[in-house]
């Protein structure tokens, strides 16, 4: 019973430290031009998000989606931002909404990065802006153009480990949780 514990609050966690604005798809060819998502988490349990603004950088042209129950506009300068036309509209604690937008041509780059402000209800305002890393506390949604032909990023080898780890930590729980029924018979 202890071992589910754990697992479960180091589920709770990872899935807490990866609560973030990111882009669908996270890849992309140079010269493209893509409809982008961006996915928006609630990871407050007190308080709605009541805005979200992406800035998307300069020379990289970009049209919103509207997205209904909420009022897109466009800034200028890069600057696309969401309010709710209702508070039934907010994003809810616990709740994801994804946001779309038409960006292209992408530029010859290794990769396009989008900040992003995420505003609650009670006035908090994250900021998504971080590009140094994979350990950015508030890491920005980057788009990777850089691509080793195969169809996947460089660097996506920590995506597949966290997924073997998650998976191996099942089977851990599925065999202590046989084992244990065994003895108890």
């Amino acid at each position: 019973m202890r071992v589910v514990l754990v697992l479960a609050c180091f589920l709770a966690l990872t899935s807490v430290a990866s609560a973030h604005v990111s882009v669908l798809p996270a890849v992309a060819r140079p010269g493209d031009t893509v409809e982008l998502t961006f996915r928006v988490p609630n990871e407050r349990a007190d308080a709605a998000t009541t805005a979200v603004q992406v800035f998307v950088p300069k020379g990289v042209a970009a049209k919103p989606a509207s997205h209904p129950g909420w009022t897109v506009e466009d800034k200028g300068d890069g600057e696309l931002a969401w309010t709710p036309d209702t508070p039934a509209s907010a994003i809810a604690p616990g709740r994801t909404q994804d946001f779309k937008v038409t960006v292209g041509p992408l530029p010859h780059t290794d990769r396009v990065v989008f900040k992003a402000l995420q505003t609650y209800a009670d006035g908090q305002i994250v900021r998504w802006i971080q590009d140094s890393g994979p350990d950015d506390e508030r890491p920005a949604a980057i788009l990777d153009l850089s691509g080793d032909g195969a169809g996947k990023p460089k660097g996506a080898w920590p995506v597949y480990v966290g997924g073997a780890v998650v998976v191996l930590a099942l089977v851990v729980v599925a065999l202590l949780v046989t084992r244990r029924r065994r003895r108890d018979i």
